[in-house]
């Protein structure tokens, strides 16, 4: 999987058998999202992790607080991710990030305190 998908406020990177997802800037989440891109994103991760040696992760390194669409955006990787990598672990989780899916009850759904299997 190269840096999938290219447009959209996601970016995909593949290092050997670790799929590492990132926020684009915050001028660019305010871009309006592609038509089709839920179902893009949803396609490509479990396409990917029907592979067994497949690892992901999301890193939240530059990430101090998290939006709506944000938040949204990580509900959707859980949801695709649903059945198959359950919680969704997290890198980098800011004290802020961290307060904000405890306060909406949604924390349950990572693992906010994984390990980066890549080291970045």
């Amino acid at each position: 999987m190269s840096a999938t998908p290219d447009s959209g406020p996601l970016v995909f990177a593949a290092e050997a058998d670790l799929i590492r997802i990132r926020f684009r800037s915050r001028v660019e989440l305010l871009a309006e999202i592609p038509a089709g891109y839920a179902t893009e994103v949803t396609e490509r991760l479990r396409s990917a992790m029907n592979d067994p040696q497949q690892r992901l992760v999301v890193d939240l390194e530059s990430v101090r607080g998290l939006s709506s669409r944000q938040l949204g955006l990580l509900l959707l990787i859980r949801k695709a991710l649903e059945g198959r990598l359950e919680p969704v672990p997290l890198v980098g989780v800011s004290p802020g990030v961290r307060r904000l899916l405890q306060v909406t009850q949604t924390a349950r759904f990572f693992d906010m305190d994984a390990t980066d299997p890549g080291g970045s």
